[in-house]
């Protein structure tokens, strides 16, 4: 009898082994997708910070290049990602696209929102759409459709001419390294090379870029459903432009507000 205690003993103990290596291994499996994870979300231009759960803010770092200027917002709607506006370049798109597939579990954006027709918050659209072709709609106030045709359209055709012209007056008063008769200072010649390099960098980024326009409209507002999450499109009138729409989570009480609310 004391025999099969021990043995009866024995197994128990060696069960509660495996099962704490299994755990062990859970553990580690879970710390190790969590580095992961950590690591994939890591960025150079974006501080990636949650709101509330499926709900990201991807907030432009500062003294990083000029090449994104906008924060972004990133919605799960089920199995399907909401973006709000999508930056000045198609590079800084296609960071915040890298980092929406890190964090979702490399679900697909469905809606991308524009808040309003200003380059920062437009000029990525088109990397969106060649990123997730099958299915998405950007959606946009009337005014913000007919104010990208109107005004950011030629504005971004203008810049194309423009910016190689102020490359070209930047390097010949590096070479010439006088102003106003005076030499550069070591501040006045680093902020030249700055806008050199900037320039050089969103010009490369312009060059073939052509806008893609949005595809869904609203005059006053719209909802989208997804389970229990609610996403509501609103527009109030004119603001810092014409066609400003802002992104609200009811349920959550999450308001994203475009260039309606600034820090300058």
């Amino acid at each position: 009898m004391e025999e099969m205690k021990m043995n009866a003993i024995s197994a128990c103990a060696r069960a509660g082994r495996r099962a704490a290596l299994i755990l062990l291994a859970l553990a580690i499996g879970n710390d190790v997708r969590a580095q992961q994870t950590a690591d994939q979300v890591r960025s150079e231009l974006f501080a990636v910070k949650q709101v509330v759960p499926g709900v990201w803010a991807f907030i432009v770092k500062p003294r990083t290049p000029g090449l994104a200027v906008s924060n972004t917002a990133v919605i799960e709607i089920g199995d399907k990602v909401l973006v709000v506006d999508s930056h000045l370049t198609p590079s800084a798109a296609r960071e915040a696209a890298r980092l929406i597939a890190a964090i979702t579990g490399n679900k697909s954006v469905r809606y991308l929102v524009n808040t309003h027709w200003h380059p920062d918050h437009v000029q990525g659209n088109s990397t969106y759409s060649s990123a997730f072709p099958a299915a998405i709609d950007i959606i946009a106030h009337i005014n913000t459709r007919r104010d990208i045709l109107a005004l950011e359209i030629p504005f971004l055709k203008d810049q194309k001419q423009l910016l190689p012209r102020q490359i070209a007056d930047i390097k010949s008063q590096l070479a010439i390294g006088k102003k106003d008769g005076l030499p550069f200072t070591d501040a006045q010649r680093r902020q030249l090379e700055a806008q050199l390099a900037q320039g050089e960098a969103l010009l490369k980024e312009i060059e073939t870029l052509e806008i893609t326009l949005p595809s869904l409209t609203l005059d006053r507002s719209m909802s989208l459903h997804a389970g229990e999450r609610e996403v509501r499109i609103l527009y109030f009138g004119r603001g810092h432009t014409e066609g400003d729409v802002v992104v609200f989570l009811p349920k959550e009480k999450v308001l994203v507000t475009g260039d309606l609310l600034t820090n300058s």
